[in-house]
């Protein structure tokens, strides 16, 4: 399996620490985040495909060609325009089932593997302030109807997601709710 990890915003949410290097080489616990993604992918995905843009070559600088067993693509995404936009861009590199994840979040590797499992979809966790995130609007029977990035309006919420989609098909996914 791949997974596509959305590495490429400037996140000036964070400043002053993202001045001088990116959001996924941001230390916790001495490791920068994206080692920890790596790391929880360890089993799951054969190869990791990074979207970069801001500090690109620091990222590159850092993790190289492979983590581990983990071979590592590089796609730039020199316009940031959305995360839709953003997994738009690694279409030439994946023709079968993936995982998609922001490149700022920490996921327990349990979590990932059950994703991994099912056929379409996204892991999500509710949060107390979903306005800052994004918001899955869900039908009766727990299936995704539409996600909604940094709502103004808020109906009944799940928020940070990772998808699994797979790759040329649109189709409603089930939420996997994190403990």
């Amino acid at each position: 399996m791949k997974a596509i990890i959305l590495a490429a915003g400037k996140s000036t949410r964070t400043y002053p620490l993202t001045l001088t290097r990116p959001k996924p080489l941001l230390p916790i616990a001495n490791k920068p985040i994206l080692a920890h993604q790596l790391d929880a992918l360890a089993g799951l995905a054969d190869e990791a495909i990074l979207v970069v843009g801001y500090r690109e070559d620091m990222i590159r600088a850092r993790f190289g060609d492979r983590y581990g067993d983990i071979a590592l693509t590089y796609v730039v995404q020199s316009e940031q325009r959305g995360t839709g936009h953003a997994v738009l861009q690694c279409k030439d590199h994946v023709s079968e089932p993936f995982l998609a994840m922001n490149g700022d979040d920490l996921f327990d590797p349990a979590d990932l593997a059950r994703l991994a499992a099912s056929d379409q979809a996204a892991l999500a966790k509710e949060v107390e302030a979903p306005r800052l995130y994004g918001v899955f609007e869900c039908a009766p029977d727990g299936r995704l109807e539409r996600l909604v990035e940094k709502p103004a309006d808020i109906a009944p919420t799940v928020a940070e997601a990772i998808r699994q989609v797979e790759s040329g098909r649109s189709a409603l996914v089930d939420i996997l709710l994190a403990e």
